[in-house]
């Protein structure tokens, strides 16, 4: 008589990959009704800025594993970008050490004068080995040195579909959703670090992901 054996099964890595993407949506899909659900009350302290939404916050500490330093921030801000250290207007990012092993960031981006001072003063923390991985999102202004500043060192690129609608600091209502127009440009997020695979299965769920020629070129 012979004894019924059950069979093996195993899991391909698409089929892995498959069980992730299936796991990610589903979190993101939970993220987007508990943001329709809240309705966040006014912090007077934050003056008139604009915050990441949490999808893409979400997304960013995903890819990064937490994030470490928010050099451009503030007290309300932090409440869900989650920075270990953040640093506030107050405070001056632009003279302050940023070494960091994660960090995200969603500069001012007006004056572009100032935008372009925290581009340049990342990429010279960066070429300096004092930052492990980062992202970084911009309006995508391809007619401003800023953008290929970054483009030039980043591993990856993620053109956004659409366009943020940022998040009111004041009020915790999305831009276009206040009573104001929306942005006036598509976003752009830079991804610097060793996980572009990473970063890539993650922000194509909101835009484009391309890698720079030069690091095709590397990779080869």
């Amino acid at each position: 008589m012979t004894a019924n054996r059950r069979t093996k099964r195993t899991c391909s890595d698409a089929c892995r990959q498959s069980l992730h993407r299936q796991n990610l949506q589903a979190e993101l899909e939970t993220l987007r009704k508990n943001q329709k659900k809240q309705k966040p009350k006014a912090d007077n302290a934050a003056g008139n800025l604009w915050f990441t939404p949490n999808l893409h916050l979400f997304l960013a500490r995903m890819v990064l594993g937490g994030i470490d330093l928010d050099p451009a921030s503030c007290e309300a801000a932090n409440k869900n970008v989650k920075a270990a250290r953040y640093f506030t207007e107050q405070d001056d990012g632009l003279v302050q050490d940023w070494t960091a092993r994660t960090l995200w960031m969603n500069p001012p981006f007006t004056p572009h004068s100032l935008l372009a001072a925290f581009a340049r003063k990342f990429l010279a923390e960066w070429q300096a080995g004092k930052i492990g991985a980062a992202i970084i999102v911009v309006d995508a202004a391809v007619d401003a040195g800023y953008c290929h500043m970054l483009a030039e060192q980043a591993a990856a690129i993620c053109t956004v579909r659409g366009r943020i609608a940022w998040i009111n600091g004041e009020t915790g209502i999305a831009m276009g959703k206040d009573g104001t127009n929306g942005p006036k440009r598509g976003q752009v997020f830079y991804y610097f670090g060793p996980n572009v695979d990473r970063f890539a299965e993650a922000f194509e769920i909101v835009g484009n992901v391309s890698r720079p020629v030069r690091q095709l070129a590397e990779a080869a």
